[in-house]
């Protein structure tokens, strides 16, 4: 089998078709970069140097969720569901609840959802059921699952992520990806846009110029944002948007379907009216089965769905210790007698976003390799981003006649940090496994215009390789 494992130093001897994808004339310096080949044109480096995998991290959190969360044929759900107690003679529904998951798809639009659209489903069987009117508050449950009730800050993220959408801590009840949008209208007045959301943001400027704007979040002792600060200075006549994080989920679910019920004409009282009801409604609210939730997660690389995922894992195996984990414990399994490879494996979260996570290019490419024998191994590939595909984050890379189509692998990226892993899918019909890491300093240019040169770089050497082997 040929064997890309890319992980040496920048001026290594290098095979001499790849020699020139490590000349430096600007932009990233002090970039380790390099390869373990074994074969013809072998090669091999420092390729038990631990470090940062980034979102290739996401390619073990999704074969762990394919390992451990599937019981037989039964695929697996995030569960949700509206539940009550009606009386068809009165028309009152009675103990109104929500039983939530933490589901991270739920209004999630990379999944094809809008904000409303579980909430209008739950609607629809009220007035199918000829509900006029719904009485009691409306209770929010994670029936049981208190560690999603109580779960904390990833205490390595850094303080910056609080504030930014992209991110995605995990709570019990995740809308829209965690996200809403603040218009700031004044020097003292801002209005959420995201129906729903009610997290108070306090707007406090100084008239100026230009706009500009501090946001402090406010936190509880989960390290949730109970609030948001705004100063900084306000150009008159200006109107600016933000996109803030939203923590308090249950009190937004709650808004959400109080102003549904309000537009449906249905009327509701929080006192509960003693009716109990003859009947029971059940809505089922789950989310997509996991074969549907992993490709949008890998070709997307969306970080929550990964955050999430790593806190399942771990509850389906009872494991409490962040870093004694599912996904450790399924490296172990598929390495099986090469897991002494991973002695310095750190593995924190789901997504790769904690630069501690520490990786080895050996190990990577062992697990890639013997992923293949398991029975979950082309539902995985199919699921990561295609060289030159329609969607995901190698739609635009590798589009030439050599590597279009036939690499299936996981991109990822922090500060400093640009790499690659996956398949290439030779002619032969057979899948080569091929693990890119990479570290750089940032020279004085644009940290995104140096980024997209180390792609170049290791775009360059899955090039050569494919050549070699076509």
């Amino acid at each position: 089998m040929n064997v890309l494992i890319v992980l040496i130093y920048l001026f290594s001897p290098l095979p001499s078709a790849l020699a020139d994808t490590n000349s430096v004339d600007s932009g990233p310096t002090d970039i380790k970069f390099g390869m373990m080949w074994p074969g013809q044109f072998g090669h091999e480096q420092n390729a038990d140097l631990p470090m940062a995998p980034a979102s290739v991290m996401k390619v073990i959190t999704a074969s762990t969720s394919l390992r451990v969360l599937r019981h037989g044929d039964q695929d697996f759900q995030f569960k949700n569901s509206f539940d009550g107690k009606f009386d068809p003679d009165t028309h009152i529904l009675s103990e109104p609840v929500f039983t939530i998951s933490g589901d991270p798809t739920w209004g999630n639009e990379d999944y094809g959802e809008g904000l409303l659209d579980r909430i209008n489903k739950v609607i629809a069987e009220l007035k199918k059921n000829g509900i006029q009117k719904v009485s009691g508050a409306i209770q929010i449950t994670t029936s049981g699952r208190q560690d999603l009730e109580r779960f904390q800050r990833q205490k390595l993220w850094k303080e910056s992520w609080l504030k930014d959408c992209d991110m995605g801590m995990v709570t019990e009840f995740m809308l829209n990806q965690n996200c809403g949008i603040y218009e700031v209208k004044s020097a003292s007045e801002g209005v959420w846009r995201t129906a729903g959301v009610s997290v108070p943001v306090t707007v406090n400027l100084n008239p100026g110029q230009s706009t500009s704007l501090t946001v402090t979040p406010v936190q509880n002792d989960l390290g949730r944002i109970i609030q948001y600060k705004i100063t900084g200075s306000f150009a008159t006549g200006k109107t600016e948007y933000l996109n803030l994080p939203v923590h308090q989920g249950a009190k937004w679910l709650k808004n959400l379907f109080q102003g549904a019920l309000k537009t449906a004409g249905i009327l509701h009282i929080n006192a509960n009216a003693g009716e109990t009801g003859t009947k029971a409604l059940h809505v089922d609210l789950s989310s997509l089965p996991l074969k549907k939730i992993l490709p949008p997660f890998l070709q997307k690389s969306l970080n929550i769905i990964g955050d999430r995922l790593f806190v399942e894992n771990n509850y389906a195996l009872g494991i409490s210790d962040p870093l004694a984990n599912a996904s450790m414990l399924t490296l172990h399994q598929v390495l099986g007698s090469d897991a002494g490879l991973l002695k310095d494996f750190l593995i924190y979260d789901g997504s790769g976003l904690v630069p501690e996570d520490r990786v080895t290019a050996r190990a990577m490419y062992l697990f890639l390799q013997k992923l293949m024998t398991e029975t979950y191994f082309v539902e995985l590939v199919k699921a990561l981003p295609e060289s030159g595909g329609p969607v995901g984050t190698l739609r635009s890379r590798l589009t030439g006649v050599y590597t279009k189509g036939k690499v299936f692998a996981k991109t990822g990226s922090l500060s400093g940090v640009s790499n690659l892993a996956g398949y290439f899918h030779a002619a032969n019909g057979s899948y080569e496994p091929f693990t890119v890491f990479t570290e750089y300093q940032y020279s004085s240019g644009s940290e995104a215009t140096e980024d997209q040169m180390m792609h170049q770089k290791i775009d360059a050497l899955v090039v050569a390789f494919a050549q070699q082997n076509p």
